[in-house]
């Protein structure tokens, strides 16, 4: 199924731009020496930090679920139940990490459970040109989730940083009120009103009302 490492070196040298220079977690269960090969270029090529597992419990246990990844699962030599054992294990973790599934032709009913459960990618019997070609879509997913994942994590300090104060107007505006209307209900003067806008927008970085907003809604 797949040729020795050197023979895809060649095809991963034009596409190192597409990575990002962190390194991109693949967290492998199964699989033989010619998908070990295979993944050890791209680990260099591609930016991929590649760890095998033994079973689904270990692997559970030993991602590192602080950094954006991916999980894929050889089940073409008899790792069909460990392959759904494992993204059952991870979902009830709470994490999210995309799951790629290779299956031979003969394991079609795997691939279907697995689709069911939420595998992102599947892959029959594949050409490393298709395995390539999973990662490069499975990371795009797996960072674009990651970093509004980040995204929210941030909003969400922020917001806790704010004073009282500044959380009962950031309440107000979110709500569509004027500075105006704001400073009636809390009865408060419009310039005090503004003062704690503008402090909550220097909070949270931002130069414009539109980003304070859509930077609030990303994180609720």
């Amino acid at each position: 199924m797949f040729p020795h490492a050197f023979e895809v070196a060649s095809s991963l040298e034009s596409k190192n731009e597409t990575w990002r220079s962190a390194p991109f977690g693949v967290y492998v269960l199964g699989g033989g020496t010619a998908l070990s090969d295979c993944l050890a270029t791209m680990e260099k090529s591609m930016a991929l930090e590649v760890v095998a597992f033994r079973s689904p419990e270990v692997l559970v246990k030993g991602i590192k679920i602080a950094g954006p990844g991916c999980v894929l699962v050889d089940a073409t030599q008899g790792a069909g139940q460990s392959a759904l054992d494992t993204q059952s294990s991870v979902l009830e973790l709470g994490v999210t990490l995309p799951l790629i599934v290779i299956v031979n032709r003969d394991g079609i009913d795997v691939a279907v459970h697995a689709f069911r459960q939420g595998a992102v990618d599947l892959l029959v019997d594949p050409t490393v040109e298709q395995l390539e070609q999973s990662l490069l879509r499975v990371k795009a997913v797996a960072l674009h989730q990651y970093e509004k994942q980040k995204a929210r994590q941030e909003t969400a300090r922020m917001l806790s940083e704010l004073t009282p104060a500044e959380r009962q107007v950031l309440d107000h505006l979110v709500r569509g009120l004027p500075n105006k209307n704001i400073a009636s209900l809390l009865q408060i003067s419009i310039r005090t009103v503004e003062d704690r806008r503008a402090r909550i927008m220097r909070k949270f970085q931002v130069d414009s009302f539109p980003e304070l907003l859509r930077r609030v809604f990303e994180a609720s």
